[in-house]
């Protein structure tokens, strides 16, 4: 859903890999987004500009960060009013992902290398037959750089505040409710 419009550009374009897919996306201004990971592996959400207002499941994202969605897992991105570009790289089922959607601190070295690889198999082989050894070999660099995303281990969290609820348990619950209450 947007939010509001700075700008009158918006595209969306996907680059089939082979092992690895990749989106990439310009938005003209500020939206929110729910959605599950339907890919066959895990997917890394990485921010391109504006990479602080991205918030994802709650949890504010920076330039050493990326949001890792495991397969049939549920998230929620908000970027409040910025246009705004974005990347995804959906990976191959025997990448190991965490057990939820995360935010994972991977340095902006790492972050800047997954934007540059993106970047470059989008421009280069959008448009362009799919399976040749230049595919092969940007799905290759692709996926060692999110795998390695994906190794680092997670900042430990902070104590303060709810503990957080499982998406899916907190709509059973809620649905459990709504039919006792209907019920009586």
């Amino acid at each position: 859903a947007c939010v509001g419009i700075e700008q009158r550009q918006w595209t969306l374009g996907a680059v089939d890999l082979g092992d690895v897919l990749v989106q990439m996306a310009t938005e003209g201004g500020g939206t929110i987004c729910y959605g599950a990971n339907t890919h066959v592996g895990p997917t890394l959400f990485v921010p391109i500009t504006h990479a602080a207002e991205h918030v994802v499941n709650g949890v504010a994202l920076d330039d050493a960060s990326c949001l890792a969605i495991p397969r049939g897992a549920d998230f929620s991105i908000h970027v409040q009013r910025h246009a705004h570009a974005w990347c995804s790289i959906a990976l191959p089922s025997d990448v190991p992902a965490p057990a939820a959607s995360t935010r994972i601190d991977c340095g902006t070295a790492a972050i800047a290398r997954l934007r540059e690889l993106a970047g470059t198999a989008t421009m280069s082989l959008a448009g362009r037959q799919a399976g040749t050894a230049a595919h092969r070999a940007a799905a290759r660099r692709l996926q060692a750089a999110a795998s390695a995303c994906l190794l680092v281990p997670a900042a430990p969290r902070s104590s303060l505040g709810r503990p957080r609820l499982d998406r899916a348990e907190t709509i059973r619950r809620a649905m459990a409710a709504i039919e006792a209450a209907t019920i009586e």
